[in-house]
């Protein structure tokens, strides 16, 4: 659905056909099935009401969260379900997807903010701003390429441990960020660090998923280990976003009840 409200308004645009209002709207709709509250972040939308968006915000949350419980009763009670539950009794699988789920909330939230700091207060464009990530996807590169010569000779677990505290010791080290800060000084070495780190993650971290799995069930379990580290990205996105939003209006309310 996202990608198609997209992809309308892509459409229409190129034809001529949308409207101001119309385009905001498929904008709007894009934006509630991501995460409601990222809509106070965005210029046009800076006038919705916060109840409003909270509101709405919860009520996706209940609907996901009820496709997710039916997901399992139906999984659970068919006799050919499209994941076996069982598959999640292997200790070697269950532990890659939890760890794919906080690679990949880090990774997009990691991205997401430092997009915002680097275009928001650094004042770079958007272009600009893709560019300063240049280097931080050739670490990625570099980290998965040197995770694979290894992995085979100290195992999966010894290198998910090191590529994590790698990047855990970058994210705290991003936390530190001042709001005049310099890509050379501040951001950059952070970013490779961290880069290179959840490079190293990926390849010991799919061994791990796909290890003593059936030939019959390598691809469930390799699917299953893409699909977690998406929904990591998409939770990880929308609670430090709306964690992020509530932090901020609570600094400004504070500040302007100061200056009053």
């Amino acid at each position: 659905w996202i990608e198609f409200l997209g992809l309308v308004r892509v459409a229409g645009e190129l034809a001529g056909s949308l409207s101001v209002g119309q385009k905001k709207l498929l904008e709007l709709g894009r934006m509630l099935m991501t995460e409601p509250r990222c809509i106070l972040l965005d210029e046009p939308f800076a006038g919705v009401n916060p109840v409003l968006v909270d509101e709405i915000s919860k009520r996706i949350r209940e609907l996901n969260a009820t496709h997710g419980i039916a997901f399992v009763v139906i999984e659970a009670n068919t006799s050919q379900p499209l994941v076996p539950l069982r598959i999640f009794k292997m200790r070697a699988l269950s532990s890659a997807n939890g760890i794919a789920v906080a690679v990949g909330a880090a990774m997009f939230t990691m991205f997401f903010f430092m997009s915002l700091y680097m275009q928001d207060v650094l004042g770079y464009s958007a272009l600009a701003a893709g560019f300063a990530f240049l280097p931080g996807a050739i670490f990625i590169i570099a980290g998965a390429t040197i995770s694979s010569r290894l992995v085979s000779h100290v195992g999966p677990r010894r290198l998910l441990v090191i590529g994590g505290l790698l990047s855990a010791g970058a994210l705290w080290w991003f936390s530190r960020l001042p709001a005049s800060g310099n890509y050379g000084v501040h951001i950059l070495a952070p970013l490779l660090i961290v880069c290179f780190g959840m490079g190293m993650s990926m390849v010991p971290m799919t061994v791990a998923a796909t290890s003593g799995v059936d030939r019959s069930e390598a691809g469930l379990a390799s699917g299953l280990l893409n699909t977690t580290r998406q929904v990591g990205g998409a939770l990880g996105l929308a609670e430090l976003a709306t964690i992020a939003t509530d932090h901020t209006n609570t600094l400004v309310t504070r500040h302007e009840s100061l200056a009053a």
